[in-house]
């Protein structure tokens, strides 16, 4: 008889290939099919009307940039279209889905019996851009409040939020320009204004970490003061995070400062909140933009 055939050798089992650390996915921020949240950069202007009736003065005007240690946040529930605002302290402020007063497909329409709350994509609609934004969206809350001295107390809050770009995203060298979308509410004693510019320019050096640019801001208002008002930005972006703070300075003699961040891939898009304080108005808004 022969020799028996030898038992057949195990192949060793393969090594399996390390699996990927899948990127981070950046979502759509205005995307309302599902359950939103997103912490707000906000600024907020605060004026107290001498009585309820309109067209008379207003005291106690102030312009801020909200704290962002009281936690200013945005939620957003699909399944009921209930929207809120809150902060750290103090109960949300909720929006019914049966408040919904106007729905289009770049923005969301809250109407109460003291103000409105408004979410909205940065787009061709809504700031002149060429395409919708992805990664930011803009709200305006405003509210008032009628006083026992029957004084009215009247609080408008600017905000912006997104998906935030994660800290090791955001570019180390070269630089940007951002086309962006000013808008802004103004007051003063006798009358509430508006600005607003759709397509300036604000550029971000990655390595030196500043931001700067100039804005020209068109005025609602035709007559003097200003029917326009120049803003210079000076900012810097953190060293170690998406962070952008700074300060503003305005062709009239105002004042303020900025605080936001940079959104989506490799900081894409960015979003501000604006404050500013002059002798003749005080001003909160909001800047967004996308790379050029």
């Amino acid at each position: 008889m022969g020799a028996p055939a030898p038992s057949p050798t195990a192949s060793p089992a393969p090594t399996p290939s390390p699996t990927p650390t899948p990127d981070s996915v950046y979502e759509t921020a205005f995307d309302l099919s599902r359950d939103r949240g997103f912490p707000l950069n906000m600024a907020e202007l605060t004026a107290v009307a001498t009585s309820r009736v309109a067209g008379l003065s207003y005291g106690g005007i102030s312009s801020r940039i909200v704290n962002p240690g009281d936690a200013p946040a945005l939620a957003y529930v699909s399944a009921t279209q209930e929207a809120s605002v809150s902060f750290s302290t103090g109960g949300p402020r909720r929006y019914a889905g049966s408040e919904i007063s106007l729905r289009a497909s770049d923005r969301l329409v809250y109407t109460t019996s003291d103000g409105f709350l408004s979410i909205g994509q940065p787009g061709p609609d809504l700031g002149g851009f060429p395409a919708a934004l992805r990664y930011t969206l803009l709200t305006v809350q405003s509210v008032s409040v009628d006083n026992a001295d029957f004084t009215r107390t009247s609080i408008e809050r600017r905000a912006v939020a997104g998906t935030s770009t994660r800290a090791a995203d955001v570019p180390r060298s070269g630089s940007a320009s951002y086309r962006v979308l000013f808008a802004a509410v103004a007051q003063t004693a006798v009358a509430t204004n508006s600005y607003v510019a759709q397509d300036a320019t604000l550029t971000i050096d990655f390595a030196t970490r500043t931001v700067q640019g100039t804005i020209i801001a068109a005025s609602a208002r035709s007559t003097p003061p200003a029917s326009a008002v120049t803003l210079t930005i000076a900012g810097q972006l953190s060293a170690t995070s998406n962070r952008i703070s700074g300060s503003v300075t305005g062709s009239d003699g105002s004042t303020g400062s900025i605080s936001g961040e940079l959104f989506g891939p490799a900081g894409i898009e960015l979003g501000l909140a604006l404050a500013s304080q002059g002798s003749g108005e005080q001003v909160a808004g909001t800047i967004s933009g996308v790379k050029r």
